[in-house]
């Protein structure tokens, strides 16, 4: 794989497994000796296409082993399973992914919130702040946990939308909302 398209099979993998709350990749060629359900296999990754640089490639399993045996991006943790080297890693590649594949508001509140608290699930917050440089989520993060602001890039919205984000937050703090943890 060139560069380009280690990137796109990372922005896979990123997805699926931080959106399926899974911590890494059982790399392993027996898949029925995958026995452990905090791993996706390299058979529920693999299959169909992705893009690099406008050119259409399959994302196979030796696609898959590549991206995860030979980049910093993963580190192993035992027989024939890797994890991500640092969580942040997957957050930021999820969140590409999303973007570049052109994921609508409504599905991304789908996938981030709390069918019925209407909160951002907890575990999925970094890749809702890595999302923020998108307006609609930004105001989806001001609606549903405004205290996510802190870890948004704020700087790359205008002026207005960097006040009703300041606005959100001194709201969420009048009524108590705010955590300290967001200071350390």
């Amino acid at each position: 794989l060139n560069p380009d398209q280690r990137l796109q099979v990372a922005m896979r993998i990123a997805a699926l497994t931080t959106l399926c709350g899974r911590i890494g990749v059982w790399i392993g060629n027996d898949h029925d000796q995958q026995s452990d359900a905090a791993f996706l296999s390299i058979r529920e990754i693999s299959g169909g296409l992705e893009s690099a640089q406008g050119t259409d490639f399959a994302v196979t399993d030796d696609a898959l082993r590549e991206v995860t045996t030979d980049t910093r991006l993963f580190t192993p943790v035992g027989p024939e399973r890797v994890t991500w080297a640092h969580r942040t890693y997957a957050e930021f590649l999820a969140s590409r992914y999303l973007m570049a594949h052109g994921i609508p508001i409504e599905q991304i509140r789908a996938l981030l919130c709390h069918p019925e608290m209407g909160r951002l699930i907890p575990q999925l917050r970094g890749v809702a702040a890595w999302l923020g440089s998108r307006p609609d989520v930004l105001r989806l993060i001001q609606d549903t946990d405004a205290e996510l602001l802190f870890s948004v890039d704020l700087t790359m919205h205008d002026a207005s939308t960097r006040a009703a984000a300041v606005d959100a937050i001194l709201a969420t703090a009048r009524k108590g909302g705010l955590s300290d943890a967001w200071l350390t």
